[in-house]
């Protein structure tokens, strides 16, 4: 049985989880618009990264498509993605 102590342990750090942010960002600068049923998400093993299943448990970066996100909202962000893991427990 998963625990929040195991979602904290999964979780990227807040550093790593912002150059994920940061990059998606670059990465998608000329983008008209973001795929349809695909996942755009950063994990500690890979990074940002790209899929339709989202097997690897990333964090979303698809919210900040477009956007100059602060600090404060990478991080609200980033403790939503917590959140609603733990609701899922």
């Amino acid at each position: 049985m998963r625990t929040t102590l195991d979602i904290l342990n999964q979780a990227p750090d807040i550093n790593a989880y912002e150059q994920g942010v940061l990059e998606f960002i670059e990465i998608s600068k000329n983008w008209k618009e973001l795929e349809y049923g695909k996942f755009y998400s950063f994990s500690n093993e890979i990074g940002y990264y790209e899929s339709y299943d989202n097997a690897y448990g990333g964090f979303d970066v698809s919210w900040a498509f477009h956007k100059k996100p602060t600090k404060n909202e990478i991080f609200r962000q980033y403790m939503k993605e917590i959140k609603e893991r733990q609701s899922n427990l």
